[in-house]
């Protein structure tokens, strides 16, 4: 465990003045909530905002005359068309900056670059900061990179290995990415060549840019607090990460021709949502060592024996009870209800078709983790009803009682639990917080201890590799944590080796990926998985023409669904190509 410092973190904010927006203004909250962290001084753009204008002219003279058409329709697009995100709501902070000093700043400028002149590095200097977060000014360069102590933070959001420039969180949507990336960077005067201290991958939302940028500011606005706590808890590398290396195209403002593009995609997304089918789960076994599912595929599974009407199965976790192979799933008995967990087992190479009724919560309850600890079987699900992470004991398959609660107050989503160097730990993510996205983590000394959060949480911010997704391995002494990859088609599972894990630390790389076959009756993606003792689970989803709920008024106008679906879904293929023609015509 790394000693922490006693040393207080003096910080300052680079800024126009008292008015922020709503997402830097809980950043702002989020740094001077901590102890041991003092805002000690504001560097003020002392430059007149009139002269944005002659500075924005001076950039179209320089930039030429289509860009600024671009600039001036995207601005109108901005301020009439389009909605402000709440993210970027005006904040006014008067009154809590009150006391703080100022220093107002005149940069000098050298093209692009803004340079902080000697006297006002000098009096910045007397401050003695520890860093120093970007609000304001533009193409900052020189020596006053170097004088806070672990220099100047300033967000990008977007990957900066892909995308340059902005506007932010647009052309993610234009280009049909389905992530998009956002940086905390350590700025160097290396244009775009900053040391990235946080890293986030996010699911673009396709059909509106509005809500697509309001998550990135808000899901990033608690990085500085995070990078604070690492430097505090003494792990000091954690500002001197990755120097960014990118040739990615620069991005500026969408022409007229690019804007008509965008819009276009997203009426192609209504219509393909409007047409979306729905999802049937199933679960697959079969007997292999999980270590060797890397290499050998999700081939040879035996399929779970087909549910009657609606019914589907999914999250499936197997034990062994006495001489028993014992499964544990998820049982949807229509897609729109809730789920209960019920069990079968597994015989022979073949699941047996005969299921018991194990357990059923508050509400939904779904995701039965199940592990064996001294003889006894113990279970943490996901359960909509009711807040908390909760253990129970399995007595017998369909008996379980209720031991503790782990983690209070909290809606999980996907709890994994396991044990790893004398140390419990239980991840999740939070329905409320980006669950798709944030991995949180807590740990205690005992299974039946007391719980207490990771110091950094979330530790982990990756649409591709944070949701839990099954039972993590040991293999050489390293554990091999499963995860949802919601970027991918349908859904996959990426294998995450976990490389530093401590009360204060946390660091995975992904190994590898699984997701089905051309031939899988999985092809709506790979969800979980789980093993024991050579035999692998593995929960998927299908893909299967909706159905009518049987509690609709119109059930009797939408009775043959199964022979429109090939309509449905002509009539989505046909929309999405003409988008895409559309497009590509018109959107340069």
């Amino acid at each position: 465990m790394a000693e922490r410092s006693d040393s207080p973190l003096d910080f300052g904010i680079m800024c126009g003045g008292d008015v922020f927006q709503d997402w830097q203004a809980k950043c702002i909250g989020r740094l001077l909530e901590m102890e041991g962290v003092n805002l000690r001084l504001l560097i003020v753009d002392g430059r007149d905002p009139r002269g944005n204008v002659s500075r924005f002219l001076d950039a179209v003279s320089r930039s030429g005359a289509p860009t600024a058409v671009s600039k001036a329709v995207w601005q109108i697009h901005q301020d009439y068309l389009t909605s402000r995100p709440p993210a970027r709501r005006k904040v006014d902070l008067t009154r809590l900056l009150d006391g703080v000093d100022r220093v107002h700043c005149t940069v000098e400028r050298e093209g692009f670059s803004e340079y902080f002149p000697p006297d006002d590095i000098e009096s910045i200097e007397r401050y003695d900061l520890d860093f120093v977060l970007r609000f304001s000014f533009g193409i900052i360069r020189g020596r006053i990179l170097t004088v806070p102590t672990y220099g100047v933070w300033s967000f990008h959001h977007g990957d900066e290995r892909r995308y340059r420039g902005s506007p932010a969180g647009f052309w993610e949507i234009y280009n049909d990415d389905p992530v998009t990336g956002a940086i905390l960077q350590r700025l160097t005067d290396e244009l775009d060549g900053g040391v990235v201290l946080k890293r986030g991958r996010f699911k673009t939302i396709p059909q509106s840019r509005e809500q697509n940028l309001n998550k990135l500011l808000y899901a990033t606005a608690g990085w500085p607090a995070q990078v604070a706590t690492d430097i505090l808890n003494g792990n000091v590398d954690a500002t001197g990460g990755e120097q960014s290396n990118t040739d990615a195209p620069i991005y500026t403002a969408p022409n007229p021709h690019q804007l008509l593009g965008y819009h276009l995609k997203r009426a192609g997304w209504y219509l393909r949502s409007r047409f979306k089918t729905n999802e049937r789960r199933t679960i697959g076994l079969t007997d292999t060592e999980v270590e060797t599912i890397g290499e050998r595929g999700l081939a040879d599974l035996q399929w779970f024996p087909a549910r009657s009407g609606d019914g589907s199965v999914g999250d499936p976790f197997v034990t062994e009870i006495g001489d028993d192979v014992v499964v544990f799933f998820t049982d949807y008995t229509h897609p729109d209800a809730g789920g209960r967990i019920s069990y079968c087992k597994y015989e022979d190479g073949a699941i047996l078709s005969d299921v018991h009724h194990a357990f059923e919560g508050e509400g939904d309850v779904s995701y039965p983790y199940v592990l064996q600890v001294d003889g006894r079987h113990f279970v943490v699900s996901e359960t909509r009803g009711r807040d908390g992470i909760h253990l129970y004991e399995a007595v017998e398959p369909g008996q379980w009682e209720f031991v503790k609660t782990l983690v209070p107050g909290t809606r999980g989503v996907a709890p994994t639990l396991f044990r790893h160097a004398d140390r419990w730990w239980l991840f999740f993510t939070k329905r409320n917080a980006l669950p798709d996205t944030n991995l949180y983590v807590w740990s205690a000394e005992t299974l039946f201890g007391a719980w207490r959060p990771h110091e950094n949480n979330p530790v982990k911010t990756d649409v591709r590799g944070s949701r839990p997704a099954g039972k993590p391995w040991i293999e050489a002494g390293q554990v091999y944590r499963p995860a949802r990859d919601y970027a991918s088609p349908g859904s996959a599972i990426t294998v995450n080796r976990i490389t530093e894990l401590s009360e204060e630390t946390f660091e995975e790389e992904t190994c590898y990926s699984l997701s089905p076959g051309e031939e899988s009756p999985i092809e709506g993606g790979v969800r979980t998985i789980s093993h024991c003792n050579g035999v692998v689970a593995i929960g998927g989803t299908g893909v299967v023409p909706p159905t009518p709920d049987p509690r609709s008024p119109k059930r009797e106008a939408n009775v043959d669904w199964t022979r429109s679906q090939g309509t449905l879904t002509r009539w989505s293929e046909d929309a999405r190509t003409a988008t895409h023609r559309i497009v590509s015509r018109f959107g340069g």
